[in-house]
């Protein structure tokens, strides 16, 4: 099994993404245009400047996140630390390395921000972590861009969900992981010392001036990593929206659920599904929901339930107070034998009661209980290059052999910003395309899957030729899904998306200009928090200074949460000749020897540090962020299918 376990342990607490919006705007990656405002917050008057928090670090980091509630593999369960200790356990970031971050692909591409370098324990007081492990950088999926609605809540990102999944590799137990009997029962069922692990995020605090800014809430589960699973996402029982919005009639996003054929069970995971009326986390009220099987396979979305097309199982308690956080909104459902048997081969699905006593089908499993999946479907490639993505297929939560998987790209089309449109003073960087040329990225139409399920798929890239010219290599977004399963059976924004890099050849003895220069000054201009308060990465000088430490997060392997650059978006041969002008500069020692002082290709100048402007920063909830670019995606026809 997977976090969806009979065994797994839930939390809840608050997490700070305390991400950079610089570089949210693609033409702020311009250095001939780069202005020292962008570096400023927005102001009030429309002036997107640096958008809602220009100084970002990028820290990701889990705050006052504990235990909430344990489960066994006997179905049995307990919110008592007398009757477990491992409730109210501190489950968060390592307090002795530097904090996570979190990272979008590229400006193109902000729909599947990742989480790199997370490391997370679970402790009591000061003593050591009793278990802790490194969590494999991930994307989110199924992001929900609506969730929260209630009143006063206006949309952006406070009112949007996503949840990510991964899994906690190289896990480490202590003596004290004994004293909880739902950590020996996770200890006994990890293979290779891994955990599965959920988190859902959502209410989200862009305001500045917020007593919360940068922070929102999360809850989560920890369960057991069997071998031969998928490590970010649930191979089981798809339940899909098939409208435009990406969630259904009454408001429920994409979620999967799991048949547990040995306990009789079925665990579905709303954690990131039912709507959400307030920030607290309190479930909109849809009416009774049941869950259960349809007789009839082709009843609909929204179709009228009777006892002749559908047979419930059991009704979700989601109306219980404080359920999301105390459940992290997974709900067990019992079966008997005729119950497990049906649900077997036949598309589950929710019901919902309206008020005049009816019932209708609320979501269902996808038609024929179809699945397919991506695995690596965010991708890094220096091209000339490959890159290999696997797609796990499924029916009825089994892997499906001999499939046939159908793979597209999107065609190139005309680039976009999602900033305001009525900005006074929008920056003058001519916007670049997107996924041009189509032929520095060669796929397959199809790939068939194995019979344990998994299709792969061969990424091949060439030089794209520098198309979006200040910004290096292009994205390029595929579609995929099974020959035989609809083209509304995946999320909005589940694409496999490819940042192809530009080739680029290393300089035996690289020099400041024309080789480091535009590279550092171009991360000096996005990471204000880097050139105003540790290292100006335009002055070769500067760099002087901090020549140790630059060297040391220039060697980091990618996963370190001190690698540099943070956005992960630098290619393999531009890191060493980095690295080689870096080696160069501590043996010689001179920074105008390796090619003069401060260039002439963008960056703040020393008169305009501060940037200050007699106008006031605008202190309203951002509209920028995941919720703007994806409304950009849609203007002229750009979202995918």
């Amino acid at each position: 099994m997977s976090y969806l376990s009979n065994t797994r342990l839930v939390f809840s607490g608050t997490f700070q993404a305390d991400v950079s919006t610089v570089n949210n705007d693609v033409r702020h990656y311009d250095n001939a245009t780069f202005e020292p405002r962008f570096q400023d917050r927005r102001l009030a008057d429309g002036t997107e400047n640096g958008w809602f928090n220009p100084s970002g670090s990028g820290a990701f980091r889990l705050i006052g996140c504990r235990v909430t509630r344990v489960h066994y593999q006997d179905g049995t369960g307990s919110c008592s630390a007398t009757e477990d200790p491992a409730v109210g356990l501190r489950v968060g970031s390592a307090s002795d390395r530097a904090a996570a971050k979190m990272v979008d692909l590229d400006p193109y591409w902000q729909l599947a921000s990742e989480i790199w370098g997370l490391e997370v324990g679970l402790s009591a007081g000061n003593e050591s972590a009793w278990v802790k492990g490194q969590f494999l950088h991930t994307a989110f999926r199924d992001i929900a861009l609506s969730r929260v609605r209630g009143p006063g809540i206006k949309g952006g990102d406070g009112a949007a969900s996503s949840s990510f999944q991964s899994v906690l590799e190289d896990v480490v137990w202590t003596d004290a992981a004994d004293r909880s009997r739902v950590l020996k029962e996770l200890k006994s069922a990890a293979v290779s010392n891994t955990l599965s692990m959920r988190i859902m995020t959502f209410a989200y605090v862009g305001k500045y001036g917020d007593p919360r800014f940068t922070l929102g809430k999360v809850c989560g589960v920890i369960g057991p990593m069997c071998a031969n699973e998928p490590k970010t996402f649930l191979l089981g029982r798809r339940f899909v929206a098939p409208g435009d919005s990406g969630v259904s009639w009454n408001g429920i996003n994409f979620f999967t659920g799991l048949l547990d054929d040995a306990s009789s069970t079925l665990m579905l995971d709303l954690g990131n599904a039912i709507p959400l009326s307030d920030f607290d986390g309190t479930a909109t009220d849809i009416g009774k929901l049941s869950v259960g099987v349809l007789r009839d396979t082709s009843l609909p979305e929204k179709g009228k339930v009777s006892a002749a097309n559908f047979q419930a199982f059991g009704e979700i308690d989601y109306r219980q107070p404080n359920w999301l956080f105390d459940a992290s909104g997974i709900h067990v459902q019992h079966l008997t034998p005729t119950e497990l048997s049906l649900a077997r081969s036949a598309p589950l699905a929710l019901a919902a009661e309206q008020p005049d006593g009816t019932s209708r089908i609320a979501i269902r499993e996808s038609a024929n209980g179809l699945f397919s999946c991506a695995e690596e479907f965010i991708q890094r490639i220096d091209a000339p290059g490959n890159g290999r993505v696997t797609i796990s297929t499924a029916q009825y939560g089994k892997p499906l052999g001999g499939a046939s998987v159908v793979l597209s790209m999107l065609p190139p089309q005309q680039g976009f910003v999602e900033a305001n449109p009525s900005d006074p003073n929008p920056p003058k960087a001519s916007i670049p395309d997107m996924y041009t040329p189509a032929d520095a990225l060669n796929i397959p139409t199809t790939v068939t899957s194995d019979q344990e399920g998994r299709a792969t798929i061969d990424l091949r890239a060439t030089s794209p030729g520098n198309p979006r010219r200040y910004l290096d290599g292009q994205i390029y977004a595929i579609r995929y899904r099974l020959d035989v399963e609809a083209s509304n059976a995946h999320a909005p924004y589940d694409l496999i998306v490819v940042h192809v890099r530009d080739s680029f050849d290393v300089p035996k003895n690289p020099a400041w200009m024309p080789d480091i220069a535009p590279i550092f000054t171009q991360y000096g201009n996005l990471y204000p928090i880097m050139s105003q308060r540790l290292v100006d990465l335009s002055d070769p000088e500067s760099v002087l200074r901090n020549l140790k430490g630059l060297q040391l997060v220039f060697s980091l392997d990618i996963g370190d949460p001190n690698y540099m650059p943070v956005t992960r978006d630098l290619s393999k041969n531009k890191r060493i000749a980095i690295q080689r002008w870096l080696h160069r500069l501590a043996a010689e020692g001179d920074p105008t020897f390796v090619g003069g002082p401060r260039s002439a290709v963008g960056g703040r100048t020393d008169d305009a540090q501060a940037g200050m402007t007699s106008t006031a920063p605008d202190t309203s909830e951002p509209a920028g962020g995941k919720t703007s670019f994806a409304r950009s995606l849609k203007q002229g026809n750009r979202e995918p299918d």
